[in-house]
């Protein structure tokens, strides 16, 4: 019997994602499993060994490595501009309500209008998630880098223009909530606000204040112990009003 009449295992319950390498080590443990490995290697190769396999194990390939009649089939293209229409009213509705989060901190002095420069889209980065922190839209994905919370989705967003009509006004149901934010972010610097928006993580994951700022302090020394204290104590306060508030 050759390598080429050898026949294959494909790991139970797993499938290859994009090539035979995903799981090719699983294969060599002995020299039985190496000259699979081989034979495999040989029938991926592009034309080389495909016709000289029994058509039986041939189809059976086909369905493991996506081509011949056993292909996954391509998507209907009706479907898919209908999957876009829907993600294009996804985001426009973001977008709507970006902007009228924008339009809210202008009204309460937060803000001078729509952000135009990068430090203005910086610092809306902070704003928006620490709304976010508050359970009011438009929600993101937050991930934090060396200068606090950051969405690649929402630096897209901040560059769009947001349509008349569209979207929800954040805090519209929750005017005391509202009003905790702006006091909380008024007036605050770039460098503060992004030690709130840590500050903000920390406390919802139930990191207590000398711990924070010890670790931010020596992970991220730009941040003086004094502003984090701060910014900490700051952030908890803010949401202890809202939970008396609440209640």
């Amino acid at each position: 019997m050759t390598a080429m009449d050898t026949e294959l295992e494909v790991p139970r319950g797993r499938m290859p994602k994009t090539s035979l390498d995903l799981w090719l080590p699983e294969l060599q443990g002995s020299r039985a499993r190496a000259e699979q490995a081989r034979a495999c290697r040989t029938l991926l190769s592009p034309g080389q060994g495909l016709t000289t396999r029994p058509r039986a194990r041939m189809s059976r390939l086909a369905g493991v490595y996506g081509v011949g009649r056993n292909a996954p089939q391509m998507p209907d293209p009706s479907q898919s501009q209908e999957a876009r229409l829907i993600l294009d009213s996804i985001r426009e509705e973001r977008v709507g309500t970006l902007a009228r989060l924008v339009g809210y901190l202008e009204e309460n002095g937060v803000v001078e209008g729509r952000p135009r420069t990068f430090e203005e889209r910086h610092v809306m980065q902070k704003y928006t998630y620490l709304a976010n922190a508050f359970g009011e839209p438009p929600h993101y994905e937050f991930d934090f880098l060396e200068n606090g919370a950051y969405s690649a989705s929402l630096a897209l967003d901040l560059y769009a223009e947001g349509r008349d009509g569209v979207g929800v006004t954040p805090f519209r149901n929750n005017a005391d909530a509202g009003s905790v934010f702006v006091q909380m972010v008024q007036g605050r610097g770039k460098r503060t606000l992004q030690a709130m928006t840590f500050a903000m993580r920390d406390i919802r994951e139930g990191v207590e204040r000398d711990e924070f700022v010890d670790t931010m302090h020596r992970e991220r020394s730009l941040y003086e112990r004094r502003l984090l204290e701060w910014a900490f104590d700051r952030v908890s306060e803010s949401i202890g009003r809202l939970g008396a508030e609440d209640g």
